[in-house]
């Protein structure tokens, strides 16, 4: 499954640093106030500090020092940032600054690459993405970002509606006017009623209103287009949408298929509410379909020094790793495929597997490998098999 966000942290690190310092940190502003927010700071940045001479004496901390010390006396600094944790990431000539929502992660990492497995881990806890649901003649948005479900208010004159979108003329398509002789004889009377339009009509209006919306969602400028969209609509209303709007942004996996409409705005909520479980379903399934497909085409590594390897040549496609809470105690194989516990959090083997697999274009994912019995924290799907 293609990742936005590795692509976004492709396009994010792509500088020539060979030195990185990142600094995770908690936030506890709203319970424990300002000043122990910064205290804290403080200490993970001494801590990376005292690193990064251990590591890299023969490079200069001042850059480092300049970008951390402009956060550490920011006051300011902690209004800005209302996730779980964030992320502080600096190379030699940047700062990027990454919130997480969904984990807290107070960890100091200096090394060769951008620590990202936390980042990695908290953006898949979550699916990003938006909800259209549909009715006959008028639809809503939503947002589901980090777990929390956001409405989308638009404009006035917005086309949530088909009277907004076509005018009155489907209204009227519906009245019949007739002349008919007045009681007197002497001149005539209009009288009308009105009558259901042909099936063809309604089905026409409905295509010509759905082509309308979809238009409007494409164009409008506080709509991510990169962001995939569940319609939350009935089956028949779905096949007319997809057929009129052709839009690539529709998600071929995940959908609501019942109409939202007299639902009450808890009911819709508690529909929405089960994407989370039904996301994290479809990812756990593509996984045990691309690891068996790997296992049995001989594309699939499950040792960590042999991932190592092909990640360094830029051979994997896809690596998935066991989630871990932490991001502390990972695990390696000696010569007799046995699990040892790595103590040296500076020297992370499952880091540096994992920003070689993403630099180079590759998926990383977090996935339960107990599923599929393995007992390693990572298993690898290759590009190719490698020639002997």
């Amino acid at each position: 499954m293609k990742n936005l966000f590795t692509q976004q942290l492709r396009n994010e690190f792509q500088t020539d640093s060979d030195v990185y310092v990142s600094i995770y940190s908690v936030i506890r502003k709203p319970t424990k106030g300002v000043e122990w927010q910064k205290l804290h700071l403080k200490k993970l940045y001494e801590q990376a500090a005292h690193k990064f001479q251990q590591r890299f004496s023969d490079h200069s901390w001042e850059p480092f020092k300049n970008y951390f010390q402009q956060i550490i006396d920011d006051d300011l600094f902690w209004d800005k940032h209302n996730g779980r944790s964030v992320a502080l990431i600096a190379s030699e000539n940047k700062l990027s600054i990454i919130d997480l929502y969904s984990l807290d992660v107070d960890r100091v990492y200096v090394s060769q690459l951008p620590a990202v497995l936390p980042l990695i881990a908290d953006d898949q806890l979550y699916p990003e993405i938006d909800v259209l649901a549909l009715q006959n003649e008028s639809f809503s948005y939503y947002r589901l970002r980090h777990g929390q479900i956001e409405r989308v208010h638009f404009s006035d004159d917005a086309p949530t509606d088909s009277i907004k979108a076509l005018g009155r003329e489907v209204d009227e398509k519906n009245v019949t006017f007739s002349s008919i002789p007045a009681g007197n004889g002497r001149g005539h009377s209009l009288s009308f009623h009105g009558h259901g339009s042909s099936a063809d009509d309604k089905k026409i209006d409905q295509s010509n209103y759905f082509r309308i919306v979809a238009k409007y969602l494409q164009h409008h400028n506080d709509i991510d287009q990169k962001i995939p969209v569940v319609l939350f609509a009935d089956s028949q209303q779905q096949a007319v949408y997809r057929e009129v709007s052709k839009s690539k942004r529709l998600s071929r996996f995940l959908t609501i298929d019942k109409s939202p409409a007299k639902l009450t705005a808890a009911e819709i909520k508690k529909d929405l509410e089960t994407l989370k479980d039904r996301w994290n379903q479809i990812r756990l399934e593509h996984f045990k379909e691309e690891y068996d497909r790997a296992s049995d085409r001989q594309l699939l590594l499950n040792r960590v020094e042999l991932i190592a390897q092909a990640a360094a040549q830029g051979q994997v496609r896809e690596l998935f790793l066991l989630p871990i809470s932490d991001f502390s105690d990972y695990f390696t194989t000696n010569d007799q495929g046995q699990l040892v516990l790595l103590d040296r959090p500076q020297d992370d083997i499952l880091e540096k597997v994992s920003d070689s697999v993403w630099q180079q274009g590759g998926e990383v994912s977090f996935a339960d490998l107990n599923r599929v019995n393995e007992q390693s924290p990572a298993v690898a799907i290759l590009r190719y098999q490698e020639q002997q």
